[in-house]
């Protein structure tokens, strides 16, 4: 089901409540503007009889009015309310089941801000646009109704100006979303950046270039956005002119206009007043029916920025179990120099493979290249003889565990940022707290110890063993580590290795394992040695390296 579908079916009973309270009102809005005709003729003629039955009816039609139209609006701001966050969580959840590589061109504010604001927007016009356009249309043709009721000629005055003042109203606001809409883009670029230049704030600080992010920043994006903002709000401004004018100015006219024609005896005073009163409420439905092509035009900007973020997502699919991993890559090249050649080596399952080479050769490379986070060309890469690019990513993801050299951590539990929220039984997790050697910390901290997202309050190497538990945990068939035991002691990386060859004996894991230190090498039964614009190749456990 997508978004609209998931909206409209969550929301649909409301918003027809809200539009049957919409309709109430506006009889009781034109009764009530009938029953001041009354009031005034009876007052105008000085006639007693019935005056105060009919100020009583026009009291209850008052009060009516308040239950129906407090109804209305609350109701109203249910639906925005429910579908703003139904719309969030579809679009946030259905970012979560995209392809890794979905993410590559896509920056963190951008990502936030189609979560979020985009998100939001499209949302609550697919549950308010038609059911609000449909109120709007309804009361002004009941207030055109009942203007005709009283003089025709009147009535086509006030119906050509709220014509032409409907039509400049749309082209003012068909500028002002060309302006929004880039608006919202340079929004979203500047969250990005904001974002970004935080993230590497410690460059920034440590290369001294405060000044000159600051002065890119204002120089660039800001004055980009701030003259953008300012066109923009001249148009808005323009907008809020003739809005005054429909709400302040163009009642005044028709009340003269009315005067004139009950000096030549063609209204009653009473029919000018009530002419008067319905058209000052004509004004929110004339708004709303002139914004409605431009916030057609906005949504359709919105849905094109969000992409294929708001199809549905189908369902689980049927995980099948890798037995062997097959790497061949002829030749490697990163910016124009070859980093990997003739490496040919299989991974099964228990087997216990280090990677060698010096920095820069390619070693956390050619993990990404297993796992699939990049498919460069000269490489091929097989699971059980299916070439890498015909296997979906939950199928690799469902066998592979890839513990990365840079370790995250979620503001949660040590125990959340183990388990995710799966269940696991206590005795495999009291095991791999034991194998990622975590004993100490748990002892002294306890399993809900709240972990800041950065890993503030923990050490690196709690950090790389807390990411190291949370993959085994969940025994996958192959395991890729890349430096997991970089911020340990050598004794602590020693125990580590150890527990996890053990473990992976154990459950038969297939690990390749890369290391500056030799603990694993001396642990493995095959070596893939790599050289920087070189040869490399798979050795078994008798040849040296």
């Amino acid at each position: 089901m997508n978004l609209k579908k998931t909206i409209l079916k969550s929301t649909w009973k409301t918003t027809v409540i809200f539009i049957i309270f919409s309709m109430v009102t506006n009889f009781c809005m034109v009764s009530i503007a009938r029953k001041i005709e009354n009031i005034i003729s009876q007052l105008e003629g000085l006639q007693s009889e019935g005056f105060m039955r009919i100020v009583l009816y026009a009291g209850a039609l008052c009060i009516f009015y308040m239950i129906f139209n407090f109804g209305y609006w609350f109701l109203y701001n249910c639906v925005v309310k429910k579908a703003s966050r139904l719309s969030i969580e579809y679009v946030y959840g259905n970012f979560l089941m995209k392809q890794l590589d979905y993410f590559t061109d896509k920056g963190v504010g951008d990502i936030t801000y189609s979560t979020i604001t985009l998100a939001e927007g499209v949302g609550v016009y697919y549950a308010t646009f038609w059911p609000m356009l449909i109120v709007q249309i309804v009361t002004l043709l009941i207030l055109f109704g009942t203007i005709i009721s009283y003089n025709i000629l009147f009535s086509l005055f006030v119906i050509s100006s709220i014509f032409l003042l409907i039509i400049f109203t749309s082209l003012i606001s068909k500028k002002l979303a060309a302006r929004t809409a880039i608006s919202e883009n340079l929004e979203a670029d500047i969250n990005d950046k904001i974002v970004q230049s935080f993230q590497g704030i410690s460059v920034i600080k440590t290369f001294r270039r405060e000044k000159y992010y600051s002065k890119k920043y204002r120089d660039g994006l800001s004055a980009q956005k701030y003259k953008n903002d300012i066109a923009r709000d001249f148009w808005y401004s323009l907008y809020v002119v003739i809005y005054d004018v429909m709400t302040v100015i163009f009642p005044i006219i028709v009340l003269l206009a009315g005067f004139w024609l009950r000096g030549r005896n063609l209204v009653s005073v009473g029919a000018v007043v009530a002419i008067y009163s319905i058209v000052g409420l004509m004004q929110e439905p004339m708004r709303e029916i002139a914004d409605s092509v431009t916030l057609y035009k906005e949504n359709k900007a919105r849905e094109k920025k969000l992409g294929k973020i708001v199809e549905p997502y189908f369902g689980e699919m049927i995980i099948p179990r890798m037995e062997k991993i097959d790497v061949k890559i002829t030749e490697l090249e990163i910016g124009g120099r070859a980093l990997i050649k003739n490496i040919c080596f299989q991974i099964g399952r228990g087997d216990i493979i280090s990677v060698q080479g010096p920095s820069g050769s390619g070693k956390s490379t050619l993990l990404k290249i297993i796992m699939g986070y990049i498919r460069p060309e000269g490489c091929e890469c097989c699971y059980d003889n299916t070439i890498q690019n015909l296997i979906p990513d939950e199928v690799r993801y469902a066998n592979i565990s890839f513990v990365e050299q840079r370790p995250f951590l979620f503001t949660e539990s040590i125990k959340e940022n183990i388990i995710l929220g799966e269940e696991f039984p206590e005795e495999l997790l009291k095991e791999v707290i034991q194998v990622c050697v975590l004993e100490e910390m748990i002892e002294e901290y306890g399993l809900e110890k709240e972990i800041d997202w950065i890993g503030g309050n923990v050490s690196g190497g709690e950090m790389q063993r807390i990411t190291l538990a949370r993959a085994i945990i969940r025994k996958p068939r192959f395991l890729l580590l890349d430096e997991v035991t970089a911020s340990l002691d050598t004794a602590t990386a020693e125990k580590v290795a150890r527990n996890i060859v053990a473990f992976a004996k154990k459950y038969e894991i297939g690990v390749v394992a890369v290391s500056h230190k030799d603990e694993f090498e001396k642990l493995s039964n095959k070596k893939v040695g790599l050289l920087i614009s070189g040869k490399g190749g798979e050795k078994d456990e008798n040849q040296e390296d």
